[in-house]
């Protein structure tokens, strides 16, 4: 059974009132970083986040890559996909439920990454030793989630950890 179609979550009114003040709080979070110029995105990345985000309304496509040089403003890119997806009132989702990852074993990467993000998404930003374990086992009792990965390239073949971990959550049963 391969995945081909993402499903919608329902979830309560009260359930969906949190989600909104969470989702509030990123936003606030990135504002912040912003103003601290810890964090900033600029046109090109906007454009790009929106044409993800607008590829995401159709719940056939489960996946998208976007492919760059090196220091085009990937990262800055993620970060304008998650501020602006926590704008959309039709797609509800926790921010709990976001999470960047690498194949990446680099300390330096999960550091510099964590710097650029909202302090409500930082502990869901991974490298490769956290990914077979921490990562697998905390997206495995999840539903509705956003996995962002950077470097995907990276430790994603055959016997490698990317697979490795999406085989423990479970996601490649879906």
């Amino acid at each position: 059974n391969k995945l081909n179609k993402r499903i919608r979550v329902s979830y309560s009114s009260e359930e969906k009132q949190i989600m909104d003040l969470e989702r509030e709080e990123v936003r606030i979070q990135f504002k912040i970083l912003k103003q601290k110029k810890k964090s900033q995105t600029f046109e090109n990345q906007e454009k790009i986040s929106f044409e993800i985000i607008t590829k995401f309304k159709d719940r056939k496509i489960c996946n998208i890559m976007v492919i760059a040089e090196p220091q085009t403003g990937k990262t800055g890119t993620m970060c304008a996909v998650i501020n602006n997806y926590m704008m959309d009132d039709n797609d509800t989702m926790s921010p709990d439920n976001i999470y960047v990852i690498t194949g990446l074993s680099s300390i330096e990467w999960k550091e510099q990454t964590q710097e650029r993000f909202p302090p409500s998404i930082r502990n869901r930003v991974f490298h490769r030793s956290d990914l077979p374990v921490k990562f697998a086992s905390e997206i495995a009792k999840k539903k509705n989630i956003l996995i962002i990965m950077d470097e995907v390239h990276i430790a994603a073949s055959k016997n490698q950890t990317i697979k490795k971990a999406f085989e423990n959550a479970g996601l490649l049963d879906k």
